[in-house]
């Protein structure tokens, strides 16, 4: 799921928000449209160019892993993703998914 987690990056940064969504897990999908998430993003005002990661770390247990992080804007650490509350991925029929939780939502 880091593999994923970086497509995401890939896809948020080209724009490919068709593709981004198809990531994110079908709860997610049942509370929030496409065109909802697509809204949120253009209203964050963030540039994607300029948004990164670092010490990506994952603790799979069964179908839900668990991500830890620091998030970079400009380089620069501006948010530290941590066992408190982390980047929730699960695995529905066999495939990874983002999944609703306090980081990703709509």
């Amino acid at each position: 799921m880091i593999d994923l987690f970086e497509t995401q990056l890939e896809l948020f940064r080209a724009g490919d928000f068709a593709a981004f969504y198809g990531n994110f897990s079908p709860s997610f999908r049942q509370q929030c449209t496409q065109e909802a998430l697509i809204t949120s993003i253009e209203a964050s005002g963030i540039d994607p160019e300029r948004l990164g990661f670092r010490n990506v770390r994952a603790d799979v247990a069964g179908d839900t892993a668990r991500l830890t992080y620091t998030s970079l804007y400009d380089e620069q650490a501006v948010d530290i993703v941590d066992q408190t509350e982390p980047d929730i991925f699960t695995r529905v029929d066999g495939r990874w998914y983002d999944e609703l939780d306090v980081r990703t939502h709509c």
